[in-house]
């Protein structure tokens, strides 16, 4: 889900299905929510607790979303890549190793399950 402006027509909401629908919050609002909901906030903005129980309600927020995660890659080997490689790695990081050649042929949005 996602909460955005439109330009000269207000603001609005795109349903996990990709239905758009208009809702009625000010410029501030939706860029509170915005940030939030992309993760760049980790908590609710503060104030917003009529917009969200009312999203909540409709049964847009689900409380236990899975952390964000990040896939970097790390090309090459030896002790320096090695070493970037687990620099690198964490619980919310998924790093892929290899060659240019290797990771040219990677997909741009891997699989996130494996």
């Amino acid at each position: 889900m996602s909460v955005f402006e439109v330009p000269g027509r207000g603001s609005a909401l795109r349903e996990a299905s990709g239905r758009l629908r208009g809702v009625d919050l000010p410029r501030g609002t939706v860029e509170a929510l915005t940030r939030w909901f992309a993760g760049a906030d980790p908590t609710p903005p503060p104030g917003l607790d009529p917009e969200r129980g009312a999203f909540a309600a409709a049964g847009y927020l689900d409380d236990t979303r899975p952390a964000r995660t990040a896939t970097v890659t790390v090309a090459g080997d030896g002790p320096l890549a090695d070493a970037v490689a687990t620099a690198l790695a964490g619980p919310t990081v998924r790093v892929l190793r290899g060659t240019v050649g290797e990771l040219a042929a990677v997909p741009a949005r891997p699989d996130p399950t494996r």
